[in-house]
């Protein structure tokens, strides 16, 4: 079976996987089952079905037309968007009696959607009252009025001075939070959207906070080891105080950090009478304010609202200094400056709805180095996992070098087309993913059979390659990452059978010596060039 949208043939995701193991397809397509329609009553023939509204186009069903408006905002343009239900992943709960703060949890792909717009407008407007909005969904609604009333009630119980958390800001992680003592909280940080476990990232805030006083904070809910934090990888922390004050932002924090396995069992999901046990990540933190707002977080946070901030700010820069400029509709924008050409294009929406973009740069200097005809195409990526930040900043050096006056800048946009993608996951990004998307597969996993509907980034990313590889041949593709076990920067590259060739081969392995010749910080022994069949779905 399949739907027609826009002359695309897309097939049923229903249709995928079959004949593989069932936990394949459990892993790979977690929404498959909630994809089908249920059945209402009825029986032999004459079975009567609800509409799942499956495909919503411009906030109205395609299959019954019944208008399912939800959350508008600017960045929602309400194109063609799939229908799930959300598999809730709570496998640890702690007790309820010192339970002090629990998140919201949506119930289907349009809360889930409306949440991620709700959070991207309190990113751009802290200030914004969201119980004002309109159209707002009866489960989102109820958490805001009642949001503080668990942390109120507990703080009444206790008659003690207790720390408020929160993670409802974009990129935020944690689940729930419990009081043992003042100087003493447990956390649970909550499992990627759609999956069946994974936790890594963690990002979170505390007010109500007491100068000089030591908390211990212990997260209890990790699924993989981490080598740096035993290495001494600390946390990062930003206070608002010191920010305002001292002008202190983003720093390394945090004393007495531990990462070990705990006693408390979780269930396997590929091997059912295997059992493992969790990780705890534990850390102290002395606060140096009264009334204090500080933040923690597993690395650096880099949010999608600050991607599209260095976007706008670049594309600001550029237009005081452009001969000719065109905002061709809402997603898309030329520019032409001496020196450069630049395009920016929507060219796909997450299945909740947000833009992705890719900007499409070259020279257009009257003494070219190579005629644009004949220039070869690089192509970089980044944030195909949520969690990975460091692939961002990476990102935006690039970015930054690419649109510098340098003459080596010159030279590489004479010499090449550079298309970047400078976010490929922006909805696991936004609700705080370690490393899924909102549909629950590991979008860096479906690049060989991306499904156009649970995948359309990944989907539409391998059509404007394949486009540019009509016009030109492409050089390097480079997709920024961070490894969680590893430190030092460098390359996992492709093995001699993808390359085909002994002389693209040799080429792979030359680029990361010659860098690691040019920087300390680049290391080529912890380079790797081959693929385990592990990660390759095909």
């Amino acid at each position: 079976m399949e739907f027609a949208y826009q002359g695309l043939k897309i097939p049923d995701p229903l249709e995928i996987g079959k004949g593989l193991p069932e936990e394949t397809q459990r892993a790979q397509y977690t929404l498959a089952y909630d994809l089908r329609p249920s059945a209402e009553g009825g029986n032999g023939n004459g079975k009567e079905y609800k509409c799942h509204h499956k495909v919503v186009c411009n906030w109205v069903c395609t299959e019954c037309r019944t208008s399912v408006s939800n959350f508008k905002h600017f960045l929602d343009s309400g194109e063609c968007q799939v229908y799930f239900k959300i598999l809730e992943w709570r496998e640890m709960s702690l007790p309820e009696v010192a339970c002090i703060y629990t998140s919201y949890t949506p119930k289907d792909s349009l809360e889930l959607r409306e949440y991620i717009m709700a959070l991207l407008s309190l990113s751009l407007n802290p200030a914004k009252d969201l119980l004002s909005t309109q159209n707002l969904s009866d489960n989102f609604a109820e958490y805001l009025k009642n949001r503080d009333r668990l942390w109120i009630q507990q703080t009444n119980k206790i008659k003690q001075k207790v720390l408020k958390f929160d993670s409802m800001f974009e990129s935020g992680n944690i689940d729930q939070v419990a009081f043992i003592n003042a100087n003493h909280y447990l956390l649970t940080v909550k499992a990627d959207v759609n999956t069946w476990g994974t936790t890594k990232w963690l990002y979170f805030s505390v007010s109500n906070t007491t100068a000089g006083s030591s908390v211990k904070f212990e997260v209890i809910n990790f699924t993989k080891g981490n080598k740096l934090y035993r290495a001494g990888m600390r946390m990062w922390v930003y206070s608002k105080t010191l920010a305002e004050k001292k002008r202190v932002y983003w720093h390394k924090g945090g004393e007495e950090i531990e990462y070990k396995v705990n006693q408390h069992q979780r269930r396997s999901i590929t091997v059912k009478s295997e059992e493992t046990c969790f990780y705890t990540l534990s850390f102290k933190y002395t606060f140096d304010h009264d009334n204090d707002e500080v933040y923690f977080a597993y690395s650096c946070p880099y949010t999608y609202s600050k991607m599209c901030k260095l976007i706008a700010d670049t594309e600001a820069r550029l237009e005081k200094a452009s001969e000719s400029r065109a905002t061709l509709d809402s997603g898309n924008k030329c520019i032409t400056l001496r020196g450069i050409s630049y395009q920016r294009e929507c060219y796909a929406r997450t299945i909740c709805g947000v833009p992705v973009y890719v900007v499409t740069v070259t020279s257009n200097a009257k003494r070219r180095v190579i005629p644009l005809e004949k220039r070869k195409c690089i192509v970089v990526t980044a944030r195909v996992h949520a969690g990975e930040t460091t692939g961002s900043f990476t990102f935006e050096g690039f970015w930054q070098f690419i649109f510098s006056n340098k003459e080596l800048a010159k030279l590489v946009l004479g010499l090449y087309v550079i298309k970047v993608f400078p976010c490929l996951n922006p909805d696991g990004v936004i609700i705080g993913n370690s490393r899924t998307g909102a549909e629950g597969a590991d979008l860096n996993r479906v690049w060989q059979n991306p499904n156009p509907r649970l995948h359309p980034v990944i989907f539409s990313t391998l059509k404007i390659m394949e486009l540019a590889k009509r016009e030109r041949e492409i050089e390097a593709f480079c997709d920024l990452h961070t490894h969680s076990d590893k430190a030092n920067s460098f390359i996992y590259g492709c093995p001699l059978p993808v390359l085909q060739t002994l002389a693209m081969w040799s080429k792979t392995h030359l680029l990361p010596k010659m860098i690691a010749k040019l920087s300390s910080r680049f290391s080529y022994k912890d380079c790797l060039f081959s693929i385990h069949p592990s990660k390759v779905l095909l």
